[in-house]
């Protein structure tokens, strides 16, 4: 006998539903067309595409529940996506079914609370614009704006998708990482029903910047579980005091070929420890080459012509005398480490001047950062990371360098690594230094099948390469799950009996996650 493993995937009921959800959210929000499903199939990544049997854009919390109890009533599985800007197939439908678009409608800033310091949002609301609502705010009698701890990403992208998708937050040094600003959340479950995080759930409480209230706290189970237990529609953040002055400074290594990565893992360590950085960011490889601005820039020759090794460190404060005391003690260090500071003029110029540059805060918000510019090394961009302690990404640099000369250059002789873009970065170690966030990027092409291939195979050696130096993945994305989430023992059996207790028809996102008896 067949087993069925898509029952509500049939002409009948999809037509059923199609109706259903057009008589509940408006037949404009609701559709079928092949080229609509084509543009919901795929993300710019190497995971394989799947399409959707319908797209619906809901406009609230209240329709997102209507969505979830019909797919229920009929049996078919229903997918959240947000932004566009996916990553490792991480809203790709597995098995077809209602792709819902928390994007497009449900873009309203709720409320911007100063004196909670706090920003309520809906999941459609971008970057640029959380940046820019609370950035012409102030904080109580400071006179310093306000700011929120957004992830290193684009400005055309979900906040609160990346709040969710635990993205890598620019102010992981100063703030932590994005979860961690989380105040309240609204969630609608696989059932259907509306559940409510954070002490807002409380009548007569209204916002206050504290994540939790009584009793055991549940909102950690759905952050970074890509819609398994259902859909984030609102979303109340953290937001801080921005400071008055940033200075960017700019250094690399006297010596890049002698104790180069532990040279630099002091200096970052030591400044974080000192706590008179604003943020830290390393760039290996030449992988900084591709946010060039600049279309008239060839960015292999721009990678090859920089430093193997480009450190940025930012100072901040509320006055020029604060930035002139933090900026000599961190170049001082800096010196004791083997680095040097690079004349920011010179650095610059590839970016089109100090004026474009605009790392110090452009680090932090990326609002001017646009999609194109990142896929304009090769057409499209791989990363994945993972959260070692600091000691141990020398070790993990050098073996990703030989992945790379193994499995991604070219065998060319004369062919520099660096012109291939691609290496490690570290985006941001945490405060006071107890742990960093290595990143591995490359940009890939993906009209050619060599290329593709050499990127799905980098993905799987990166993967293992984390896991031998006893590095945490990141996120759940390229089918990560499948090799992490069997290591943690009765963890992984915990979550496998919570998705079945919460969702036992396996019909929110089933397979993005390996947690179900009949996931292959």
């Amino acid at each position: 006998m067949d087993i069925v493993s898509n029952p509500g995937i049939n002409s009948e009921n999809i037509e059923a539903v199609v109706e259903k959800l057009k008589n509940a959210i408006g037949d404009k929000w609701v559709s079928k067309d092949p080229a609509v499903l084509a543009a919901y199939s795929r993300d710019f990544t190497i995971s394989p595409g799947n399409w959707p049997n319908v797209v619906v854009l809901p406009g609230s919390t209240e329709d997102v529940q209507k969505i979830i109890k019909i797919a229920n009533e009929n049996v078919i599985p229903v997918v959240p996506m947000s932004s566009g800007f996916n990553h490792g197939g991480m809203c790709i439908p597995r098995r077809g079914g209602i792709m819902v678009d928390l994007l497009k409608r449900m873009d309203k800033v709720i409320d911007v609370d100063e004196e909670s310091m706090t920003i309520t949002i809906q999941s459609g609301v971008r970057n640029a614009v959380t940046y820019a609502e609370v950035n012409r705010r102030f904080a109580e009698d400071s006179g310093r704006k306000l700011t929120a701890c957004l992830p290193l990403t684009m400005g055309s992208a979900s906040t609160l998708a990346n709040y969710v998708a635990r993205g890598g937050g620019a102010t992981l040094l100063r703030h932590g990482n994005t979860p961690e600003s989380i105040v309240n959340m609204t969630w609608v479950l696989p059932d259907g029903e509306v559940l409510k995080t954070g002490p807002s759930a409380i009548p007569n409480v209204g916002v206050i910047p504290q994540p939790f209230g009584l009793g055991p706290d549940i909102a950690g189970m759905l952050i970074n579980a890509s819609g398994i237990f259902g859909m984030c529609t609102e979303m109340t953040i953290k937001i801080f005091p921005e400071p008055k002055i940033e200075e960017l400074m700019v250094f690399d290594l006297e010596d890049p070929e002698d104790n180069a990565f532990e040279n630099v893992i002091e200096f970052v360590y030591r400044v974080c420890r000192e706590d008179i950085c604003e943020m830290v960011y390393k760039a290996h490889g030449g992988t900084m080459a591709n946010a060039s601005p600049d279309p008239e820039v060839n960015r292999e020759d721009l990678a090859e012509s920089m430093g193997e090794h480009i450190l940025l460190a930012v100072v901040a404060g509320d006055s020029e005398e604060e930035i002139v005391c933090k900026a000599e003690r961190v170049e001082k260090i800096a010196i004791e480490c083997g680095l040097y500071k690079v004349l920011l003029e010179m650095f610059a110029e590839a970016f089109g001047g100090v004026e474009k540059l605009g790392f110090a805060r452009g680090m932090r918000t990326r609002i001017g950062t646009e999609l194109g510019r990142v896929m304009g090394g090769k057409g499209s961009f791989q990363w994945m990371a993972c959260c070692p302690k600091l000691e141990k990404i020398p070790a993990i640099a050098r073996d990703y360098d030989q992945l790379l000369e193994k499995y991604w250059k070219p065998t060319d002789p004369n062919y520099p690594r660096k012109r291939t873009m691609a290496g490690t970065a570290i985006q941001g170690p945490f405060q006071f230094g107890r742990m960093g966030t290595l990143e591995y990027d490359f940009w890939w092409d993906p009209g050619n099948v060599e290329n593709v291939k050499r990127a799905t195979q980098m993905i799987k050696k990166g993967v293992e390469l984390d896991l031998k130096h006893g590095a945490p993945l990141w996120r759940n994305m390229y089918d990560h799950g499948e090799t992490h989430l069997p290591m943690l023992g009765s963890y992984f059996d915990l979550l496998k009996k919570t998705k079945k207790e919460f969702d036992p028809n396996n019909l929110m996102h089933p397979d993005i996650i390996p947690c179900t008896d009949d996931y292959i």
